[in-house]
This record gives C-alpha cells, sequence and structure tokens, in this order.
C-alpha cells in the first residue's frame, strides 16, 4: 500500500510539473518549485508525514488563477490541473498520512482514486471536476479570445503611430536608426490596418472619439460611413474624425498642387532640382507623385461622399484653393467623377460646376495659343504634354465614352483631339444617348477629312476606313 500510494503521489507531481511549466514565464517557475517541495513533502509522508507546510502550499496552488484556468480544459492538461487543484484545495484543510490510507480503487482515473484517498483523510469533500462538453469548452475559449483580442487591440490604438521624421530630422539619424524608425512606423500602420480590418463596424461606433480620431486615417470606409450616421457622436467630434481621415489626401492633393505647378513653370529646372532634392534625401519623387494619385484614386464611394466638398470646389474664391480643387477634379478616377456628381449631397449647381471643371482643362490645353500668367493654374499650356494637347487627349479618354459624349463639339472635333478614335472608341460612343446625330457626323466628317491629309499606313486613316465600311455605319452612325 505504502508503494501504491507512492505512485499516485508521484503521478500527481508529475502531472503538475506538466502543468507548470504549461503556465510559462514566472509562474512557472514558482509552480515547478511548489510541485518540487511537494514531491519530497510526499516522500516524507510515505517514510513519516508531511512537513507543516503542505497547507500553505496547497493554499497557494489552489488560488494560482493559471492553475485554474488550465482546469478548464479537456485532455491530459486539463485534468491533471484538476487533479492538482483536487489535492492542493484537501491539502490547504488538513495534513495528509499516505501510510494510513485507504485508497477506494474503482474503474475511475487517477484522479478519482486520488479523491477518494483524500476524502478518507481529511473528511473533506474533494472533487476535481468533470470535463466541460466541447460546446462549453469552445465557448470560453473564445470568450477568452475576444477579451485577449480586445486587449491588444486597445494597446495597439493607444500606442497609434510615431510621427513622420522631416528630411532634416532623417538627415541627422545614423542610417541604421532611421531604418528602425521606420520600420516600426510601418508595423504600427499595419497592425493599426490589421485592427480595423476586422473589427465590426459596431466596435468602431463604440469607440472613443479620441481614439478614432488618433487612427483615423485607419478606419475603413464603411465604418467612417457608419461614425458619420451614428447618434453616439456629436457633430464635432464626426468633423474631427472626418478631418483626421482625410488628412493623407490633403497632402496628396497639397503635393500634386505642386507638382503642378513645377510642370506649368516656364523654368523645367525647377522640377529637375526637385527631384533631385528628393534623391539626396534617399526619396523618389515621381513614385511619390503616383503614389499620391493613387491615393485618391482609390478613395472609395463613401469616403466621396463624406468628404469635405471644399476638396471640390472648383469656384472658390480662392486661387490656390480653387487650384487645389482643380487637381483633385482632375486627378479622380472616372467610377469617382460620375458618383460624385450624381450625388445627392450637392445641389445642380455644383454638380454642373464639378462637370464644367472635369472638362475645362481640355479646352485650355487643346489649344496651344492659351498661355496664363497666373501661377496657381494647373492648366495654363506649356511645352509639358501633360498640358498640351497630348495631355487633352489622355483626359479624354479617362473621362470614358459616356461623359465624351456630353463634351462640345469643338473639343470633340478639334484636329488635336482626332488621333485618339479607334474603331472600338466610336461603338461605345455611338452607343450613348448624349450623343446627338449632329455631333456624330461631324465627328465622322471630321476624321475622314483628316485622315485624307494622313500617310498610308496611318492609325487615323484604318479609322476613317472602318467609319465608312458597312460595320462602322452601322455602329456609329447610319
Amino acid at each position: 500500500m505504502v508503494v501504491f500510494s507512492f505512485f499516485i503521489i508521484t503521478g500527481l507531481l508529475l502531472a503538475s510539473l506538466k502543468v507548470a511549466r504549461s503556465i510559462g514565464g514566472g509562474g512557472a517557475s514558482m509552480a515547478i518549485g511548489w510541485a518540487s517541495r511537494g514531491f519530497g513533502a510526499g516522500v516524507g509522508a510515505i517514510s513519516g508525514g508531511i512537513a507543516g507546510g503542505t497547507r500553505w502550499i496547497g493554499r497557494q496552488v489552489a488560488e494560482n488563477e493559471k492553475v485554474s484556468k488550465l482546469a478548464e480544459r479537456s485532455g491530459f492538461v486539463g485534468g491533471g490541473a484538476r487533479a492538482i487543484k483536487g489535492v492542493a484545495g484537501a491539502a490547504s484543510k488538513s495534513n495528509l498520512d499516505v501510510r494510513a490510507a485507504k485508497i477506494p480503487l474503482t474503474k475511475t482515473t487517477l484522479a478519482g482514486a486520488t479523491a477518494g484517498f483524500l476524502s478518507t483523510q481529511s473528511g473533506a469533500n474533494v472533487n476535481f471536476g468533470q470535463a466541460k462538453t466541447k460546446a462549453e469548452l469552445d465557448k470560453e475559449k473564445r470568450e477568452r479570445s475576444e477579451a485577449d483580442r480586445a486587449k491588444d487591440n486597445k494597446k495597439i490604438l493607444e500606442e497609434g503611430v510615431q510621427p513622420d521624421l522631416t528630411d532634416a530630422q532623417k538627415a541627422s539619424m545614423p542610417l541604421p536608426q532611421r531604418q528602425a524608425y521606420e520600420k516600426k512606423q510601418e508595423e504600427q500602420r499595419v497592425a493599426l490596418t490589421q485592427v480595423f480590418n476586422k473589427i465590426s463596424t459596431n466596435e468602431v461606433v463604440n469607440m472613443s472619439s479620441k481614439d478614432l480620431a488618433k487612427n483615423a486615417a485607419f478606419i475603413a470606409p464603411r465604418q467612417l460611413e457608419a461614425i458619420d450616421k451614428s447618434d453616439k457622436f456629436i457633430e464635432q467630434d464626426k468633423d474631427k474624425i472626418k478631418t483626421a481621415h482625410f488628412a493623407p489626401v490633403k497632402a496628396s492633393i497639397d503635393a500634386l498642387h505642386e507638382d503642378v505647378k513645377l510642370v506649368a513653370d516656364t523654368d523645367p529646372n525647377k522640377r529637375v532640382a526637385k527631384i533631385a532634392e528628393f534623391r539626396a534625401n534617399g526619396r523618389d519623387y515621381e513614385k511619390e507623385i503616383i503614389d499620391h494619385k493613387q491615393r485618391i484614386r482609390g478613395l472609395a464611394e463613401q469616403q466621396i461622399n463624406l468628404i469635405d466638398p471644399e476638396t471640390y470646389n472648383t469656384n472658390a474664391t480662392d486661387p490656390v484653393a480653387k487650384a487645389k480643387a482643380q487637381v483633385f477634379v482632375d486627378t479622380m478616377a472616372q467610377p469617382q467623377f460620375k458618383k460624385l456628381s450624381e450625388s445627392d449631397r450637392l445641389t445642380a449647381s455644383q454638380k454642373n460646376a464639378l462637370k464644367t471643371a472635369r472638362v475645362e482643362p481640355i479646352k485650355s490645353a487643346l489649344d496651344k495659343n492659351l498661355p496664363s500668367s497666373d501661377p496657381n493654374n494647373p492648366f495654363a499650356f506649356t511645352a509639358n504634354p501633360k498640358y498640351n494637347p497630348t495631355g487633352a487627349q489622355e483626359r479624354v479618354r479617362r473621362i470614358g465614352p459616356k461623359d465624351m459624349a456630353g463634351l462640345d463639339v469643338e473639343i470633340l472635333t478639334h484636329p488635336n483631339m482626332l488621333d485618339i478614335y479607334t474603331p472600338k472608341l466610336l461603338q461605345n460612343l455611338g452607343k450613348q444617348e448624349d450623343l446627338v446625330d449632329e455631333t456624330a457626323a461631324k465627328i465622322k466628317q471630321a476624321i475622314i477629312s483628316e485622315a485624307a491629309r494622313r500617310p498610308d499606313g496611318d492609325s487615323l486613316k484604318k479609322t476613317a476606313q472602318w467609319l465608312e465600311s458597312a460595320d462602322g455605319r452601322t455602329a456609329f452612325l447610319t
């Protein structure tokens, strides 16, 4: 019987070591220490009784939070933890003498045998607990996971993103330090993006306005829309959140406006100098300009509807604000422009102003003899192709057949515009209700007349031949 008691205690204490190691960190060291001392006490009990510290050890183990959590699990670790918890609870109430034990062996597990043994010694009702159902365990696991996730999210939101370094700060930093700083920034951005991608709109709406404003740039479009519709925030807080959310867009508009002025400047060396300045600071100016454009073209419909109307107010009295609005309107992708121009948030006059702003650069760029003395005019003609007929052609291609059909006939038939026409474009253009037969006839005549002056093999000559074919007459103008 003594030998069997020894095996029981040995088995339980080995289980305690495994559970202790599952606890991890400082808790593991403490628990393993308890287990080691407990093992010594067990051996002592077999040879002559447990020392007076048994009750203290029992209390420490029985009340340990991590042991309690592990006891809720299924499998070996859960069973072992429940066994330890039961042993510790009984040990905290009485001294154990395994030599006098009357162990009621049954067909139960080791935990059941030990429970009976402890009951005979202490009179305590020792119950190591029944294993919970899989559904109960899964539910508790989800709850713990959600609690842990909420805790992690709170930490990420409170940390936010380190402020961007100025060029002067970057220049004064050793390269490894600067790279480490920028790497940390990127990690913070990724973490915040993941937080807002995973949480629901309800969770976002229940966040504090302070946390939302601090991390507004990472709020998803659908979440921003929910915030704007929610009655949990006052209008002032909503405006702060939206202002912070669109701050990167405003920064991109500012950068593009500055680039427009450099391009339109009569001295091309100014832009060359700017590119060199960026390169000296480890930056790629041309790539950043592309990124700024992509940021605007990447705005979702909800964002376009919620952005400050002054962003696209091309009737602004301030010339700089007007020029920046023109940059925004010109940079927008066609689907964005279409949604905005049809939005119920705009008045009829605002919609007309928006459409005028969209086509005005084309009119200006088509006329080579239209210089501008206004340095803020982003579409003054220069030798740069962006603001000459080649640039105008690109804008017409970008706005698409539907809006193209509504352009002035002078633009659609301008000699510098004819090269954009292909059979495919004309076929799509011919499907638009806004294209009246008179305008279509003038486009056809302008193409045929200009093609007659072009050499064989010219692309416009091929377009003219298609227009005069049976397919062309059917698809574009009967």
